[in-house]
């Protein structure tokens, strides 16, 4: 539970950073600055994919993540595709 509770916690204030990077991203016009920006915003996002999965991995753990089956044509997909 602590850990998910942490993770709910770093969820916040980071989405609040990729707000305001977006904003700064549609704000400036220097491209040296639009660079270090969408580098940082990257660098968000990564953070935020990782805070997901412990999440992910701790509702796995708890055996509260359900997973619905689907059906899927993948072997069709990928005759169709890349034959």
């Amino acid at each position: 539970m602590a850990i998910s509770t942490v993770s709910h916690e770093l969820r916040n204030p980071v989405n609040g950073l990729l707000g305001m990077t977006q904003i700064m991203e549609k704000q400036t016009n220097d491209p040296t600055l639009l660079k270090t920006i969408q580098l940082f915003k990257a660098n968000i996002n990564l953070l935020l994919s990782i805070i997901n999965s412990i999440l992910d991995f701790q509702q796995i753990q708890a055996h509260r993540l359900k997973l619905n089956s689907l059906e899927s044509r993948v072997f069709r997909f990928l005759t169709r595709n890349y034959h």
